[in-house]
């Protein structure tokens, strides 16, 4: 993973946009470079650039508070952990932009950005937007913004927190976490490594061995719970179970014969019932068709005239539209008279039209002139209003925007009043903490230095008790050296007889005066004679006192050169405690009660507490600064606009009174003209009124043509008329003698008789009457066929029915069959109940076996889980999650330190970083005095510095171990180091970047800008202000 370039605009204090890019010179080539600049110019700000392209957070803010609101517009907050409130005050959008390269090889461009609503610097923040393209061929990546930062961290191969560990490093977080105490450095590495997860699964194996322990118990208790049947009982609800079976089969047996009995009574009732019901049917039918008779000879006699059909509807027809011509002809008889009226009544309107035109043309001629003169007043007139109206508008226009601006000119005012206050405030705090400004500037320094005397304090009382505690051990193993010498002595003096003695006085529990030992086998075996003791035993306790002897006189000397080392060590620490303490004196030589504090060891926490306030008081001071400036140019600005408002609105008042004096005397000369009406007024009613009437003229012309062209098209018609009205009488008389004739020859051959009368009655049926009553015939005569064939049927069942008797005697004795199967019936029902019975309860006892057996199985699985679960808790388990996460922060620091280790060898070869046995403490192990065991608290300023760059790296090593990451940015404070040790540190970070890394190192030490040749240098302008140029 690689940083090729951070783009950014109006972020803090860089204002504008600007561009670093690592692929073109000086930064390309440079393998350090520094970011330097002066306090709150905005050097972190350019990392902050970095992670809100990347993460949509920023290290600083991610500290803050959710809870804290601060103020951004105008009655608007933000939160405190908000990144959005990087973007400049005074600016409406800004954006942070970075260009990397993945995993995956490829370059990518991820973008965060973020604007002002309406694009007004007084506007509500919007959401933070995140994109990323491909820098080969600009495809972006899609998706919601929590999907696109996933992406972007698995093209990073790490997410933010592992960023800030193996890309940023904060070297003062190591300088914290050597020195810390074991409870406290457990908290940094969990925080630094992120193996909180550990803590997680050992509560996780905790709740689950008694999660375990748990279920086991309930799955005991439900199988306590269960009932099972004695197999007694089992047996016997069996046999009775067996016996009901069989009288069932035989109830079920009697049950079958009655019921078949039962039913060909049934059947035989229906059967003859259906027979009766066919019969009536059928009687039925034949009644229905004996009263149809007439209707099949109306149908008869309508069939016979059917021939003459075609000239009765002649004659009808011809009859209709005799009656119709007539009707027509009243009617144009009667439109002829009206015709002849409308012609003559048009003939006056055209000529009043007529005369009505020449009158009006006559009566424009004289007023021509007129219309004229008040044609072009009119125009001078309308011209008047319109310049009139503009004047008054711009007047109003000018007035609103004067107030508007005289608004913004009053609050302007307030707020320059509302921030020299607050100025006046803030300045009289630094008046007040006068004594501190030689102070702040050096105030990491004197926070180490406050740090180091505490530690030389601390190690000087801690090796102090050691030392006493090592002079008795020696004076108590020396005095005891005295007394085994004495007695080595005394060895050499006494005869065997002599020993013996000593022998018998011995007592268990109580140290034998020669070799010291509690328990005294030997003395069992002593014989009082003298020739019972041997020269060899005696030379055997000579040679155990020579070896305590010679142990002892070894343990004294290593105490001896333990004391000398201590009493070095406290001269050492008492030394780097002047040293220390003269070095803070030089800063607090104006400073009261100073020395009380630090005994107190309240004198850091005042100096944080000033120096954090002192920070936050110089951003207010700068902001409200730069904010009094821009309100008093606006203020300038204001006034200037006011007076130019003012004079434009007088200047227009002036001509507003000239027009309306001007306009007054034409209009008076209008008024005498028409009185008033306008020209065009006149003009237009004129020639409406010449169009209207040339209109009626035009229309009474066409009218008189009109109605002439009728009359003579009714002309026509009527003589038409006459020549219908004479065919169709002929027609008529002929239909009726054909029909005459036609009946007249039919009266003579049929059975039925005709008359004229008759045919109007016959012929009016339709056609789909004749075919629905015919229809309806018809089925009468199916439905009688049906009816007979149905009464067949039903005889010959009820025939066969009767020939098929099983046994009834009487077809009058089927209440005894009932009574009978209903008595058994109650019989069969009594029986399936007691078996239902018995089979519930057999059933419930199969379950309870099945459930007892599967319980039992599941038991002893849950007791294996159970075992497993409570044998991982008691090697990693705890409620509170300790046991694990302790064993896991102790592989995890051996993993840093072997990383660590690696980088120390290349940034100095004479320490090794080790772990305390069974804790998670530091120690050093100083090669150059022959590996000698040393605390991380004696190490100097220098020492410290080598040791927690290397333990920064090894982080680094740690969160990156799956990828190669060539861009390296340490944020650290390098003014707290002197000279030499700063010397020491460019030396190891010029051997650092020779690894292919390129290294950022954001400083502002004068020393360490000299030294690195390529720079990033971050300028204060003015106004909160900084630019960014690169040099080298």
């Amino acid at each position: 993973m690689k940083i090729l370039a951070i783009r950014g605009k109006n972020l803090a204090s860089l204002a504008g946009e600007f561009t670093i890019d690592f692929t073109t010179e000086p930064l390309c080539s440079a393998g350090i470079f520094a970011i330097t600049g002066a306090t709150g110019s905005g050097k972190s700000t350019l990392l902050d650039a970095l992670c809100l392209a990347l993460f949509d957070k920023t290290p600083r803010t991610e500290g803050s508070s959710d809870s804290i609101s601060v103020s951004d517009t105008e009655g608007q907050s933000i939160g405190q952990k908000d990144p959005r409130s990087i973007l400049r005050r005074g600016t409406t959008h800004g954006y942070a932009e970075v260009d990397f390269k993945a995993l995956n090889g490829l370059c990518y461009r991820s973008s965060w950005s973020v604007a002002r609503a309406r694009d007004k610097i007084t506007g509500k923040l919007k959401n933070a937007e995140i994109r990323v393209f491909r820098l080969d061929n600009q495809e972006e990546i899609q998706g919601t913004k929590t999907e696109i930062l996933s992406r972007i961290q698995e093209l990073l191969g790490m997410n933010f927190e592992q960023f800030t560990r193996s890309v940023l490093l904060a070297q003062n977080d190591f300088s914290t976490f050597l020195k810390a105490k074991q409870n406290e450095k457990a908290e940094l590495l969990e925080k630094l490594t992120g193996t909180d997860i550990y803590s997680r699964i050992s509560k996780t194996i905790y709740m689950r061995a008694k999660d375990a322990e748990e279920k086991w118990q309930s799955m005991y208790n439900r199988t306590k719970d269960i009932e099972l049947l004695p197999e007694e009982t089992v047996k016997q609800y069996l046999t009775e179970q067996n016996s009901i079976i069989e009288s069932l089969s035989l109830l079920q047996k009697q049950q079958k014969s009655i019921e078949e009995k039962l039913n060909w009574i049934k059947n035989r009732e229906t059967l003859f019932f259906e027979k009766e019901k066919a019969q009536n049917d059928l009687t039925k039918i034949r009644q229905e068709l004996l009263e149809a008779q007439p209707r099949f000879n109306y149908l008869q006699r309508i069939d016979c005239i059917q021939p003459i059909k075609e000239y009765y509807l002649k004659l009808k027809t011809a009859e209709e539209q005799h009656i119709k011509a007539k009707v027509l002809y009243q009617t144009l008889q009667k439109q002829r008279n009206e015709i002849s009226e409308k012609y003559k009544t048009a003939e006056d309107v055209y000529r009043q039209n007529e005369s009505q035109l020449k009158k009006i043309e006559d009566t424009y001629i004289l007023i021509e002139p007129q219309l004229r003169r008040a044609r072009e007043l009119d125009i001078r007139i309308e011209n008047g209003k319109k310049q009139t109206d503009t004047l008054k508008s711009d007047i109003d226009k000018i007035t609103k925007e004067l107030d508007a601006e005289q608004q913004i000119y009053e609050t302007l005012h307030k707020d320059i009043s509302t921030t020299e206050t607050q100025i006046k405030e803030i300045k009289k705090w630094f008046t007040e903490h006068e004594h501190f400004k030689d102070i702040i500037p050096h105030i990491s320094l004197i926070l180490n230095l406050i740090h180091e005397t505490e530690i030389a304090r601390n190690q000087k009382l801690s090796n102090e008790k050691t030392l006493i505690s090592l002079n008795k051990t020696l004076e108590a193993q020396e005095k005891k050296l005295t007394q085994i010498r004495t007695e080595r002595e005394n060895l050499e003096k006494h005869l065997p007889k002599e020993i013996i003695l000593w022998r018998s006085r011995l007592t268990e529990g109580t140290p034998c005066p020669v070799c010291g030992s509690i328990h005294h086998p030997i003395k069992q075996n002593t014989d009082t004679s003298e020739e019972s003791l041997q020269s060899e035993k005696l030379e055997e306790l000579k040679e155990n006192a020579d070896k305590m002897i010679s142990s002892l006189s070894e343990e004294i000397g290593q105490i001896s050169i333990s004391i000398e080392r201590y009493r070095t060590l406290i001269q050492n620490y008492e030394t780097s405690y002047k040293n220390a303490h003269e070095n803070i004196a030089g800063y607090f030589e104006t400073f009261p009660d100073w020395e009380k504090l630090l005994q107190e060891e309240t004198l850091e926490k005042l100096l944080k507490e000033t120096a954090s306030f002192w920070q936050i008081k110089q951003e207010s001071l700068s902001r409200l600064s730069e904010k009094q400036n821009t309100s008093n140019e606006k203020l300038s600005a204001k006034t200037d606009l006011i007076k130019r408002l003012a004079e434009t609105r007088k200047e227009r008042e002036q001509q507003q009174l000239s027009e309306s004096s001007r306009l007054s005397q034409l209009l008076e000369e209008r008024k005498s003209l028409f009185e008033g009406r306008l020209a065009n007024e006149i003009q237009t009613n004129y020639e409406k009124r010449k169009q209207e009437v040339s209109t009626q003229l035009e229309d009474s012309r066409k009218t008189l043509n009109d109605i002439a062209g009728k009359q003579e098209h009714l002309n026509g018609i009527s003589a038409a008329n006459e020549l219908e009205l004479n065919r169709l009488l002929q027609e008529i008389e002929t239909e009726k003698q054909n029909i005459k004739v036609w009946i007249s020859d039919f009266n003579r051959t049929s059975a039925f008789r005709l008359s004229s009368e008759d045919l109007p009655e016959l012929l009016s049926r339709s056609p789909e009457w004749i075919t629905r009553e015919r229809e309806q015939l018809a089925d009468l005569s199916r439905r009688e066929s049906i009816c007979k064939a149905t009464l067949i049927e039903r005889e010959n069942k009820f025939k066969t029915h009767e020939a098929n008797n099983p046994g009834v005697i009487s077809t009058n004795h089927d209440e005894s069959l009932i009574k009978q199967i209903e008595e058994i019936n109650n019989n069969i029902k009594s029986y399936q109940q007691r078996n239902t019975e018995i089979s519930v309860l057999l059933q419930s006892h199969q379950r309870n076996s099945e459930k007892v057996k599967q319980f039992t199985n599941e038991l002893d699985r849950l007791s294996l889980v159970s075992e497993k679960w409570n044998k991982l808790n008691e090697l990693l388990g705890s409620q509170s999650g300790d046991k694990f996460k302790k064993i896991a922060q102790g592989y995890t620091l051996d993993i840093l330190l072997s990383y660590a280790n690696k980088h120390l060898q290349e940034l100095s070869r004479r320490y090794v970083l080790q772990r305390i046995p069974d804790t998670l403490g530091l120690q050093i192990s100083d090669l150059d005095m022959g590996g000698e065991i040393r605390s991380v608290h004696s190490l100097s300023g220098g020492e410290s510095f080598l040791i927690s760059l290397a333990l920064a790296l090894g982080l680094s090593s740690v969160s990156s171990n799956r990828m190669q990451v060539e861009s390296l940015f340490i944020d650290e404070g390098f003014g707290s180091l002197d000279i030499d040790t700063l010397r020491i540190a460019m030396d190891a970070l010029e051997r650092l970047q020779t690894g292919g890394r390129k290294i950022g190192v954001i400083s502002h030490v004068q020393e360490m800008t000299e030294r690195i040749a390529v720079q990033i240098q971050v300028e204060k302008i003015n106004n909160g202000k900084s630019k960014i140029s690169i040099t080298g």
